[in-house]
């Protein structure tokens, strides 16, 4: 089965908005978890955690993209 993929000329989210975005929602940072470039993110309302990798100014994977919008909607879910 195929699958639509966006075209490449979309822009990839970076590290940092990620991150924005992550707070923006409520989560916060779990100390001393992550290793090197590795962050660790934590949400009273979401069940697990987050990990982030990268530095400042790179763009984030795909993957993290997409685990950071499945996060975001699992909070929203559970607020109501």
């Amino acid at each position: 089965m195929l699958r639509y993929r966006k075209p490449s000329s979309v822009s990839p989210v970076t590290f940092e908005f990620g991150i924005a975005v992550l707070l923006k929602a409520g989560f916060t940072q779990i100390p001393r978890r992550g290793k090197g470039s590795h962050t660790v993110w934590a949400h009273p309302l979401y069940n697990g955690s987050i990990t982030l990798s990268g530095k400042d100014g790179k763009d984030a994977q795909r993957y993290q993209e997409q685990d950071v919008k499945r996060a975001i909607r699992e909070v929203k879910e559970n607020e109501s």
